[in-house]
């Protein structure tokens, strides 16, 4: 009788897919029924309703995963781009940001638009003459760049590997996510403050600058992480100027530059596992085999008319390796 009373309250009109805990109000008014038995039995036709499925919005997330950390700088970097600047008087549009993935140094580099062509001279001009050839780029799959033969073409002739961060998934490119904000938040207080929104451009270097000078939780910033040292900046408090620095910096710049990235490496990853363990509270680790049917969830942004009416898994799909 429960299957037959489901189907009416579930899958016809005057159900309309109503969910278990009311359903099962409505039988316990009329019916005399354990209500543990009912609540398990009513729990488990929901979940084989392939339309509820496909329309959840509850479902259990993963649990987050920890991504390698590289053990030196300027091998590791991720990259993303600010889209939404105001023109410049320049016509600069977009702004593209590379974050190395040890110091968390950052670059920015004005562009008028994204372009295969604009980003690769940007990397040959801004990322790879002043530090050399990365070893691997992080990045979304950004539209008409990540497929872009050109841009493929120039990351295979010079070895370096392009990894594809999750759509949708800023936590999955955090360090370039985090730059992005930082970047955004702290120059739109300084230009509106300077009443400069058309000449952002002008004006990127030294913010830039401001940010890989200042000290991070860690205890470093990131032009020390960098560089093993950091210059003098205008806006230090105290400025002393060693006599002997010259003759100290080459005898002990390395071991001083070595301890002081350790250091760093030591303390990142303590703040990592306690983000992850902290995140992971009331997460699922989930474990998926062979031949196993799955939904894909949708993580674009919705665009297009009535786009929220549409589910938000799609599928089912069946795991084949």
């Amino acid at each position: 009788l429960i299957a037959v009373i489901f189907q009416t309250k579930h899958y016809s009109i005057y159900g309309s897919h109503m969910s278990a805990p009311k359903i099962a109000r409505q039988i316990e008014n009329q019916f005399f029924v354990n209500k543990r038995s009912l609540k398990k039995i009513l729990n488990y036709y929901v979940n084989e309703c392939y339309i509820c499925k496909t329309f959840k919005a509850d479902t259990q997330k993963h649990k987050y995963k920890t991504l390698p950390n590289p053990l030196r700088p300027r091998v590791d970097w991720s990259m993303d781009f600010v889209t939404d600047m105001p023109k410049t008087l320049s016509d600069f549009k977009q702004v593209l940001i590379l974050v190395d993935n040890f110091s968390f140094y950052t670059i920015a580099v004005p562009l008028k638009a994204i372009t295969s062509d604009a980003v690769i001279d940007a990397l040959k001009y801004h990322l790879i003459q002043p530090f050399g050839l990365p070893t691997s780029i992080r990045m979304d799959e950004q539209i008409g760049l990540y497929n872009a033969k050109s841009f493929r073409t120039f990351l295979s002739q010079n070895a370096i590997q392009l990894f594809a961060t999750a759509v949708a998934s800023p936590f999955s490119n955090g360090k370039a996510e985090a730059a992005v904000k930082m970047f955004k938040h702290t120059l739109r207080k300084f230009l509106f403050q300077e009443k400069e929104m058309t000449n952002w451009d002008k004006h990127i270097p030294l913010v830039i600058s401001a940010h890989n000078n200042a000290i991070n939780i860690y205890g470093f910033s990131p032009e020390e992480l960098m560089f093993g040292t950091k210059n003098p900046h205008p806006t230090d408090i105290l400025k002393v100027f060693e006599r002997d620095f010259e003759q100290r910096y080459e005898q002990f710049i390395f071991r001083i530059a070595k301890e002081k990235r350790d250091e760093a490496q030591r303390k990142m990853c303590i703040k990592q596992q306690e983000n992850v363990s902290y995140k992971n509270k009331e997460r699922l680790e989930k474990d998926f085999k062979m031949g196993d049917l799955v939904l894909h969830k949708q993580m674009q942004a919705s665009t297009g008319v009535g786009s929220k009416w549409k589910p938000q898994f799609t599928g089912p799909f069946q795991i084949i390796k």
